[in-house]
């Protein structure tokens, strides 16, 4: 479960924040700052340097992704996202929906 925001500094690329917590087996927060890149249309890649806080620990964290925004009603997508989390030297793959409104 997470929150995410983007400011769009151009067409091509926005900067923005993200807090994400993970449960179950992993019990984890992670906070990062993302760098989106749009190259075409709904498709667009990121890359956030981070931290991961597990089990009382803190660890630095850097997460690259890409994802398809599909646009279902005016100012709201919905996007299939797939992202790979570098940390203390683990890789986790972490997948997911994010639902989107623009404002």
């Amino acid at each position: 479960v997470g929150l995410e925001y983007e400011y769009a500094l151009t067409r091509y690329f926005g900067l923005g924040g993200l807090l994400e917590y993970a449960g179950g087996d992993f019990d984890s927060w992670i906070l990062g700052v993302p760098i989106f890149v749009h190259p075409y249309r709904g498709l667009f890649f990121t890359a956030a340097p981070g931290v991961e806080i597990e089990d009382g620990d803190t660890n630095f964290l850097f997460r690259i992704g890409v994802g398809y925004e599909l646009e279902f009603l005016p100012r709201w997508s919905i996007a299939p996202e797939f992202n790979v989390d570098f940390s203390a030297g683990d890789t986790k793959l972490v997948y997911g929906l994010t639902l989107s409104w623009a404002f």
